[in-house]
C-alpha cells in the first residue's frame, strides 16, 4: 500500500502548488498570465469556497501519510477529492470565465486523487492508474463534443485534446454537435 502512498502525496502536492501558483481563470486569450491576483489561491479572499480545493489536497497528504493505507483512507481521500473537484467546478462554472491553466491541472489532479480513492478503497480490481485513467477517458470523452466547451468556455479542451480550430457553439466540421451532458441531440 506503500505505492498508494506514495502517488497521493505526489498528486496532492502538483494541486496544491497549480492551486498556489499558477492562473485559475483566464482572462481573455492568455492562457498562461503569471499573477498572484489570478491564482486560486489569491482569489481565496473574495471566493472562499475556493478553499475546499487547496484544503481537499491537503486533507489527502495528511490521510495518505496517516491512513495506513487503508481502505478506509481510501474512501475518505474519495470523498475528499471529489468534494473539492465539485466545489472547484461550482466556483469555475459561477463566475462565467474560462478555466486556466491551474483549475486544470488542480482539478484534474483531484480527479487523480479520487482514481487513487477509488483503487485504494477497493472499488476497482485495477490500481490506482486504473482508477484514475477511467476518470479522465470519462471526463475528457464527455466533454469532447460540448459546445459550451469549444466555444472557448468551460474547460477549454478543445485545445487540450488537439483541435486546432474552435469552431462556434453548436456546430462542428460534420454537421451538428453531438449533444452533451444530458441535452437532446434534436434540441
Amino acid at each position: 500500500m506503500t505505492a498508494y502512498r506514495r502517488e497521493t502525496v505526489l498528486w496532492s502536492l502538483l494541486t496544491l502548488g497549480a492551486f498556489a501558483v499558477l492562473p485559475w481563470e483566464r482572462v481573455g486569450k492568455a492562457f498562461l498570465t503569471l499573477s498572484w491576483s489570478r491564482t486560486a489561491l489569491g482569489q481565496v479572499p473574495s471566493h472562499w469556497p475556493l478553499a475546499m480545493v487547496g484544503v481537499a489536497a491537503s486533507l489527502a497528504i495528511l490521510l495518505a501519510l496517516g491512513g495506513g493505507g487503508t481502505q478506509q483512507a481510501g474512501r475518505l481521500i474519495l470523498t475528499v477529492s471529489t468534494l473539492g473537484l465539485l466545489v472547484g467546478l461550482i466556483q469555475l462554472f459561477t463566475t462565467g470565465r474560462a478555466f486556466g491553466l491551474g483549475a486544470m491541472v488542480s482539478l484534474f489532479g483531484l480527479l487523480t486523487l479520487a482514481g487513487i480513492g477509488l483503487a485504494q478503497a477497493g472499488y476497482l480490481r485495477g490500481g490506482a492508474f486504473v482508477g484514475a485513467g477511467i476518470l479522465w477517458a470519462v471526463v475528457l470523452g464527455a466533454t469532447r463534443n460540448c459546445p459550451w466547451i469549444r466555444s472557448g468556455g468551460g474547460l477549454g479542451l478543445a485545445w487540450l485534446l488537439g483541435s486546432s480550430q474552435s469552431s462556434p457553439a453548436g456546430e462542428s466540421r460534420g454537421g451538428p454537435a453531438p449533444a452533451c451532458s444530458g441535452e437532446s441531440a434534436s434540441g
